[in-house]
């Protein structure tokens, strides 16, 4: 969707976490989600956004500490700082890194019936 439909640019990238703390952290992120039914929250842009909430969570399954800096309030700018803390697998520099994260569509055409398998070539 956020690729093809919204022509949005989505980078994927390699982390350092063992699976069992992916999966601790897909656990922690589902209650938060699954609570939101008895607990509704508002989405605030600096103190509830999509990066505190999950840095938030990374620190509470791992000895993660992220720096108090605007970097982790916009989402824009969060994988540099993933990176410098040296939580994303990478032998290049920050730029070189984000560009072969790049995840590029533009050659699956959408309506192929094999869509999802060639999206994720």
């Amino acid at each position: 969707m956020r690729t093809d439909i919204r022509r949005e640019r989505v980078y994927l990238y390699e982390t350092i976490a063992t699976p069992w703390l992916a999966r601790e952290l897909l656990l922690k992120i589902s209650q938060d989600i699954n609570s939101v039914y008895d607990r509704p929250r508002m989405y605030n842009i600096l103190f509830n956004n999509c990066t505190n909430a999950l840095t938030r969570r990374v620190e509470d399954v791992s000895d993660v500490n992220f720096p108090l800096t605007w970097k982790v309030v916009l989402p824009g700018y969060f994988d540099e700082v993933l990176y410098d803390m040296g939580l994303i697998v990478s032998d290049d520099d920050f730029l070189q890194t984000k560009q072969r994260a790049l995840i590029d569509n533009s050659s699956v055409y959408r309506r192929d019936p094999d869509y999802e398998f060639l999206l994720r070539q």
